[in-house]
């Protein structure tokens, strides 16, 4: 808010700092003027250009109109939200330290909470004001661009799209209309598609639970509908197993990170889980008894431990907080928050008996961070680790031993597997070798049915006249606990290999063509400059070639666009640049209703006339705000109907399109990074280009160093940028250079399958998230380099 308003008429030409840090603005005709020390300042001038300086002398450009905005309103934070008992869905204000980071701060003492709302639904809230002097008539509440609401004893309040933010303001008008408008609060309000979800507690071995289906579902709900998820439970028939241990094998406290020999024996004998839904099952307390319940992250099924002692009451919050773990991937709060003390908050995933869900977690659950994948088996979650084998168990291929350094072996024509298990009081093994051919043929059996079974200490001999190329397991089996060992086969070794199962990493033609969707346009020069470029850049191993090849299908269309498209609707560029500082002047209703738009944009773009006999009527209007402001907001339509309205649709040719397209670039990706104000033109000259469409004058320089490096070229991509998209070896290089540049030389995050956190350390945001998982998900598991394990990165 401004404290002062100062008119230039002869227009702002500069605002600069003078050797004592005060602000100097400098009109057209050259007289200056000295801006009063620690006031906020707004300036205007007659051509419409408004400035607003804080007390620091931060300085923010923006319209005459908005710049007078400021001076008449100021804040008299006294009102705060909360929800009523009509309420549907969560609201969480700020009350710890430790997460003050994910609030907006309006003061030192007042942080914006956040509402839930399910998307273009409504839910109530009720606002408080402390201030007694308020003449409690004359607040009215505004949310984004809507018409305002009269105080009331509860507001309404509407939820907007999926993952998009609006903001609540409380308002006061005096009547003393020489005084300032007074801002009282705010709600920043956030809205999400709603989820369903299925669970399915199994009891086993006669296990009891004497709360019903119903009752189960009316608590998950009232806890998790704070993040607007909705459980439907059922309560599956009694599971009767043999052969568990007693006490139940449940791991060891704080150590277990995947299922145990008992755990996977349920899972097993229940068999064809639905997928999309998840399990609980009800078991005895186990070995380890201070544990109430396991899930891992990321997983489909879990277990509730029980020995009778328990309420419905905890044994129902025990399922809620596991399913935070498998079903959403949700972290301890003092996993995610390391000054977080455990057992000191109200959250659901502490370890106080809480049930609350903060903001950051709601946004955790509707968009989780896959830790492995989701209904993967336990065995191709596992890292890559055969430290466990255990001591008593021996493992020879062709004369050499599986160790934690071998895990594959080049096997020419024959293979012979040697197996011994020895250990006191066993009295048999049984043993089975499962072959997975390369290229996706169905699993070999040896033997074909049953079992191996041999005496403690004796070995199991298996030769094999024809190697087929692919991932072995070894199963062995004590009583019905069965555990694993896996191991790749090759026939060559390979001069480019995969360092887990030695396949053959230089791709082919026809494999590269099927990565970028069939993309016939793709020639061998281009495949081995790939190749290349991967070979000596140690992308050497299945899951980093596959992270890359994702990132790139999901960059450039499958290699179809070197440069980055300017193709934005105008409304979805909005939702997309509202946090971009250089867009601030996007956000302003006159930025519409002027046509200043029509400058930037030019696909499938609609002008506004007075003429209603137009063939366009523009629908469903939004409502967009840069960063969260009071201030800065623009309504548009994001729907055009093929009726009579006000609206026509324009078309460009070639040239004009280049105008815009040349605009938009330069204001999107201006004042950061090494590039210029929007005058320079450098956010259209570092643009996104190049394999990962490398963006940024400050990259473009940095990157082609670092691809100077690694692979002893000479390009200079800061002087000749369009090189990235005009030259294929400078394209394909940057690519692999980039991951580089960004990992620090350290591709270890690669070996795993987080392709979230791939994402952020390569690109710095989640832009395209879903599908560069479905793309790296297709190579992992259904293509090229399917059955190779991850290696998961140590701590």
């Amino acid at each position: 808010m401004a404290d002062t308003l100062i008119i230039i008429a002869g227009g702002i030409k500069s605002i600069t700092k003078d050797s004592e840090g005060n602000s100097i603005v400098t009109d057209n005709n050259g007289n200056r003027q000295t801006l009063p020390p620690d006031k906020n300042v707004a300036i205007i001038d007659n051509a419409g250009n408004g400035v607003i300086i804080n007390k620091q002398g931060g300085e923010t450009t923006t319209t005459k109109t908005k710049a007078i905005a400021t001076t008449k309103r100021e804040y008299n934070l006294s009102t705060t939200f909360e929800n009523t008992t009509s309420s549907h869905y969560g609201i969480d204000q700020q009350s710890i330290d430790a997460l003050k980071g994910n609030y907006e701060k309006l003061s030192d003492s007042y942080y914006v909470a956040w509402k839930a709302v399910v998307s273009q639904q409504s839910d109530v809230v009720k606002a408080m004001t402390s201030n007694s002097t308020i003449d409690e008539p004359r607040i009215h509440f505004i949310q984004s661009a809507s018409s305002p609401m009269p105080n009331a004893e509860t507001v309404t309040v509407s939820g907007p799209d999926n993952g998009m933010t609006e903001s609540l303001v409380a308002m006061y008008v005096p009547a003393d209309t020489t005084r300032k408008e007074q801002i009282l609060g705010k709600l920043n309000i956030i809205g999400y598609d709603k989820k369903d979800v299925t669970l399915h507690i199994v009891p086993v071995n006669g296990i009891k639970l004497t709360a019903t289906a119903e009752e189960v579902q009316a608590q998950l709900n009232k806890i998790y509908s704070q993040a607007v998820i909705s459980w439907t439970v059922q309560l599956d028939s009694n599971l009767t197993v043999k052969g568990l241990n007693t006490p139940f094998d449940n791991g060891t406290s704080g150590l277990l990170s995947n299922y145990t020999g008992d755990m996977k024996t349920l899972i097993n004998a229940k068999s064809n889980l639905n997928a999309d839904e998840y399990y609980l099952f009800l078991v005895p307390t186990g070995a380890n008894n201070t544990e109430n319940g396991y899930m891992p992250r990321s997983k489909q099924a879990g277990f509730i431990f029980i020995d009778g002692s328990e309420d419905n009451t905890s044994i129902i919050h025990t399922m809620a907080h596991e399913l935070g773990h498998g079903a959403f991937t949700l972290k301890h709060t003092f996993d995610e928050y390391s000054s977080l003390i455990k057992g000191t908050t109200d959250n659901l995933m502490d370890y106080a008996n809480g049930t609350k869900l903060f903001k950051y977690q709601w946004d955790q659950i509707h968009d989780p961070v896959r830790v492995l994948g989701l209904f993967q088996s336990d065995e191709s979650a596992a890292s890559v680790d055969n430290t466990a084998i255990p001591k008593e168990l021996t493992v020879t291929v062709n004369t050499l031993a599986l160790t934690p350094d071998k895990i594959f072996i080049v096997a020419g024509q024959s293979l012979k597997l040697d197996a011994k298990y020895n250990k006191e009081n066993a009295s048999e093994v049984k043993f089975r070798l499962t072959i997975k051919p390369e290229g996706g043929a169905s699993d070999i059996l040896n033997p074909t049915k049953d079992w191996k079974t041999v005496n403690n200490n004796e070995r199991w001999v298996l030769e094999l006249n024809s190697v087929q190329e692919g991932k072995y397991t070894l199963s062995y089996k004590l009583g019905t606990v069965v555990s694993t060992v896996d191991f790749y086969v090759r026939k060559e070794a390979y001069d480019y290999a995969c360092q887990v199962c030695g396949r053959n990493l230089s791709l082919s033609i026809e494999q590269v063509q099927t990565i970028f969707g069939g993309n016939s346009d793709l020639t061998e020069e281009q495949v081995n400059l790939f190749n290349a470029s991967l070979k000596v850049g140690k992308f050497n191993t299945c899951h980093r070639v596959a992270h890359f090849f994702s990132q790139v299908k999901v960059e450039t269309a499958n290699f179809k666009a070197l440069q980055e498209s300017s193709k934005y609707l105008f409304h979805a560029a909005l939702s997309m640049y509202k946090n971009y500082e250089s867009t601030k002047n996007w956000y302003g209703q006159v930025f519409f209703e002027t046509k200043d738009y029509l400058n930037y944009f030019h696909y499938q773009v609609y002008e506004k006339t007075n003429d209603s006999t137009n063939s366009f009527n523009g629908k469903n209007h939004q409502t967009y705000t840069w960063k969260a402001s009071l201030l800065d907001t623009i309504r548009v339509p994001t729907m055009y109907g093929l009726e009579a309205g006000y609206f026509k649709k324009l078309s460009y040719t070639k040239a004009e399109i280049g105008v815009r397209e040349k605009n938009f670039f330069s204001v999107i990706y201006s004042n950061k990074y090494g590039n210029g104000s929007p005058l320079t033109e450098d956010g259209y000259r570092y643009r996104g280009q190049g394999s990962i469409h490398l963006t940024w004058r400050n990259n473009y320089r940095d990157v082609s160093e670092k691809c100077n490096q690694l692979f002893g070229t000479a390009f200079d991509w800061e002087n000749n940028p369009s090189d990235l998209s005009t030259n294929f070896k400078a394209a394909i290089y940057s690519g692999a250079a980039y991951f580089h540049y960004r990992l620090k030389d350290d591709l270890k995050l690669l070996d795993g399958e987080d392709i979230q956190a791939v994402s952020l350390a390569v690109n710095g945001g989640t832009n395209g998230l879903s599908d560069r998982k479905i793309a790296f998900n297709n190579l992992i598991k259904l293509m090229f380099f399917q059955n190779c394990k991850p290696i998961t990165p140590k701590k």
